[in-house]
């Protein structure tokens, strides 16, 4: 589709948000088709295109208030001699609303809840919006199953002034019936009713049925979930609903790969079931392989355990570690309870066993049983776990651990971690993240060198390599008792597939108990990202500005899938 050249006229000042929004309904609608090769494009054609879409322009001139709006259009030659619309425009006086009312009269009460005032411009938009406003409110107030409000504009002779009447048609109260399901043929029906908000007898809210729907197709079971009502309940006093679902595959296999510089190639694989016993049940096993690590864990949830706003975790996993720091081999396992308090807040408690030997690079060896109960809580407003563009995620845990050995003395590790999003425009993000930590009760050489703090990397400060920020001994990492990092990056959606970001990362690893903020390492740099239907895969580049006295790298490459933070 090829746009034609065009100009507006007769808008003064004043009008230029109408100026605006007729320019973006004659962009949209004012085009042709490519034109058979060796033909241009002509006045006369030009002009036939602009008559057809007459209509259209005088419509969203009277969906802004515009009623007695007149247009003349003529095709003329702009500078380079190409024909060129000219839709002379002449709008005439705005209608304004002189009275809103309501019938019948007993829902007066109501327009107080509606922005929609006398004086008001007349706009279309302006009168939908107070329209399902009414009616979100009818619905929220009474159990009625048939409902209806419309809208009737009375204009004056002059098309100046104009009464905007709302009409209501509501039926006599009823409630929720019998239930039932259609489609299902692997999800448990016992499952089904722990989704529901409502009882038989429960008064009738299609808002109800509305959450019920989100909460099905959030399950990740079903590709689609819908009510099926009565046509008509004038005569009913129970609404029997029946849901018709339809069943999503259950199963998913995943796979991904990234490529740190200091960290080389990594590949991971990852197989869901979601409804394992058919209720809900999720079960995770993931491996990741990589030169300095590789891993295999598996993990179990149940939905709705001992009551609606709860579930039971259960993991165990299977590890190798081989970094600067440290040689490790590890097996734990663990289980907690979490619980949903509001839609974004959840606290959670439970309790891991971990098993691990751990050789130091100074050559000490020593093998741990590291019991750790534990208790943390989330917040999570984002918008999208990979690439979220609006919202917050913030965590905070703490977790003392006893060595059933006896070679590690107790100690409780504490960590805070917040990350915000701000969509300054639909395709400009704004990120920052901050993280802190600390271990209270032991020395860090009494600490396992596995559960110490350690900076640097894709993960935390780019720039840097893997464990390159903290304190180091004989040229090698040992972790320290506190962290402190933070991020701000700048992400700019260039297209819907290619985007880029700029960011600086700041970190810092002490031997002390609380966070050090004095001489943080810095790293900095840009990034590339392509948008894919699963996720952003990013290329940054990181290079250090301050504090790489133990780097060994002038810059940092990271490819990878998912947003930095």
């Amino acid at each position: 589709m090829v746009p034609i050249p065009f100009q507006i006229t007769g808008f003064n000042e004043e009008q230029n948000e109408v100026a605006d929004y007729v320019t973006a309904a004659i962009s949209k609608e004012f085009v042709i088709e490519a034109l058979p090769e060796g033909e241009v494009l002509d006045s006369h054609l030009a002009l036939y295109h602009a008559r057809g879409i007459e209509n259209n322009i005088l419509k969203a001139l009277y969906a802004k208030g515009y009623y007695d709006a007149a247009l003349d259009i003529t095709v003329g030659d702009d500078k380079d001699g190409k024909p060129e619309a000219v839709f002379n425009i002449k709008p005439g006086e705005r209608t304004n609303i002189t009275a809103v009312s309501i019938i019948p009269a007993r829902y007066l009460d109501i327009l107080k809840e509606i922005d929609l005032k006398t004086g008001d411009a007349l706009e279309a938009q302006s009168v939908l919006t107070a329209q399902a406003t009414l009616y979100k409110s009818l619905q929220e107030q009474s159990c009625a199953y048939d409902l209806d409000v419309t809208h009737q504009v009375v204009l004056n002779a002059a098309m100046t002034n104009a009464e905007v009447i709302f009409r209501v048609k509501q039926g006599k109260p009823a409630n929720f019936g019998a239930l039932s399901y259609t489609g299902n043929e692997t999800v448990e029906i016992s499952y089904l009713d722990k989704l529901v908000g409502w009882e038989a007898g429960t008064c009738f809210k299609k808002k109800r049925l509305e959450a019920l729907r989100s909460k099905l197709l959030n399950s990740g079971l079903f590709s689609s979930a819908e009510p099926v009502l009565p046509e008509k309940a004038v005569e009913l006093d129970t609404i029997p609903v029946t849901m018709t679902l339809k069943e999503r595959a259950h199963r998913t296999l995943k796979a991904g790969v990234s490529y740190y510089t200091d960290e080389e190639l990594g590949v991971s694989f990852g197989w869901e079931h979601r409804n394992f016993f058919g209720e809900g049940e999720k079960v995770n096993a993931d491996i990741n392989l990589s030169v300095l690590g590789q891993s295999l864990k598996t993990t179990f949830n149940k939905p709705y355990f001992l009551r609606k706003d709860q579930s039971l975790l259960l993991n165990a996993s299977i590890r190798r570690e081989d970094t600067d720091a440290y040689n490790s081999a590890a097996l734990a396992s663990g289980f907690a309870v979490r619980r949903s308090i509001t839609n974004h807040l959840s606290v959670r408690g439970g309790a891991d066993l971990e098993i691990t030997h751990i050789k130091e690079d100074d050559g000490d060896s020593n093998n741990y049983a590291l019991f750790s109960p534990m208790a943390a809580t989330t917040y999570d407003s984002r918008d999208d776990t990979l690439d979220p563009h609006k919202g917050a995620l913030i965590k905070f845990s703490a977790v003392p651990t006893i060595d059933i050995m006896g070679t590690s003395d107790p100690y409780v590790t504490t960590k805070a971690s917040a990350q915000s999003y701000y969509e300054a425009h639909e395709r400009f993000v704004i990120a920052g993240r901050m993280n802190l930590g600390s271990i209270i009760g032991a020395s860090t050489l009494d600490i396992p060198a596995s559960e110490r703090f350690y900076s640097g990397g894709g993960g935390s400060v780019r720039g840097f390599g893997y464990q390159e920020i903290g304190p180091f001994e004989d040229g090698d990492p040992i972790g320290g008792r506190s962290l402190f990092e933070a991020s701000l990056e700048l992400r700019f959606k260039a297209t819907d597939k290619l985007g880029a970001v700029v960011f600086i990362d700041t970190g810092q690893v002490s031997d002390e108990v609380a966070p050090s903020f004095s001489d943080p390492a810095i790293g900095a740099g840009a990034g590339f990202r392509y948008y894919t239907d699963f996720g952003p895969l990013r290329l940054d580049v990181g290079v250090p500005l301050h504090g790489d006295e133990n780097s060994d790298k002038n810059f940092q490459i990271y490819i990878s899938i998912g947003q930095a933070f």
